[in-house]
């Protein structure tokens, strides 16, 4: 790719705050092109060189990302752990490491060669708002990083063996949380006393399954 040529990146995200405004700005400040639109436009997406996933409801289909020269999902946890839904909400209520990983998309979600990992420290005392606020900083400057290092041709991507196949699914973890009075507000300190049986409960369920 020639250094004068101007690559588009697109981001398909359906969070509804103004984090896709940060990615996209992360994307020009990286100068890139920015595209933009949710998963309802996912089977006629709009054409670019990268594929950005962040926080999309909809799996991407192989056909689609194969599109791309190089497409990548944004989760926050230290891949292999805690793939699926909420994996904020279950590292810190298991007291695991919490973290930022951006891998290539495969057919198995979460499942990719890493780009970017990052663990982030936190005290129990924060809540579970405070820490996502604190991956999604991690991840604008991981975007940055790997638009960069594709534009320079520098990307390592590493393989990564999952240690299991649980994958959160989105349905329980919105019954958790509802047990939460102040929901992601809540202490996690707080949080994993309150749901103690719960989250003991849904430890003995994984390790059955693994």
């Amino acid at each position: 790719m020639p250094m004068n040529s101007k690559l588009t990146a697109l981001l398909i995200s359906d969070a509804k705050s103004g984090y896709p405004i940060e990615v996209i700005r992360a994307i020009e400040y990286s100068g890139y092109r920015a595209k933009f639109c949710t998963s309802y436009s996912l089977y006629n997406p709009p054409s670019a060189d990268i594929l950005i996933i962040d926080r999309c409801r909809s799996i991407v289909p192989q056909h689609i990302y194969n599109q791309y020269v190089l497409s990548f999902n944004c989760h926050p946890s230290l891949l292999p752990l805690h793939r699926g839904a909420h994996p904020i909400l279950w590292a810190a209520l298991f007291d695991d490491p919490v973290g930022v990983t951006l891998h290539t998309l495969t057919k198995t979600v979460d499942v990719g060669l890493h780009l970017f990992q990052k663990r982030i420290l936190f005290s129990s005392d924060y809540t579970f708002e405070q820490v996502h606020a604190i991956t999604r900083v991690v991840t604008l400057e991981a975007i940055k990083c790997i638009l960069d290092q594709f534009r320079f041709s520098k990307l390592a991507p590493t393989e990564c063996h999952s240690v299991n196949n649980w994958h959160h699914k989105n349905s329980y973890s919105n019954v958790v949380l509802s047990k939460l009075p102040l929901g992601w507000a809540t202490q996690i300190s707080a949080a994993r006393v309150l749901l103690a049986t719960d989250i003991e409960s849904y430890r003995s369920q994984i390790a059955a399954s693994t």
